[in-house]
């Protein structure tokens, strides 16, 4: 292997952080209240039934729940 070829490897790793650490906080907060693990459940189940094939909808459409689950934290 190159050296060249790990260059800025870090980088991009350290750029992820603030991503998973919300995903962390999303998955907690759902663990911590049953009521919104359902309601997220629901959801899910919806927009799979509207959204069947096209999995850009289906994630734009759970969006905003994510945002106000993450915001209330």
């Amino acid at each position: 292997m190159t050296r060249g070829r790990h260059r800025g490897a870090l980088p991009r790793a350290l750029s992820v952080l603030p991503r998973w650490a919300e995903q962390l906080r999303f998955r907690d907060r759902l663990r911590a209240s049953p009521e919104l693990a359902a309601e997220y459940a629901e959801l899910k189940r919806r927009l799979a039934r509207e959204f069947a094939g096209d999995r850009e909808g289906y994630t734009e459409g759970k969006a905003a729940f994510v945002q106000r689950v993450l915001a209330d934290s």
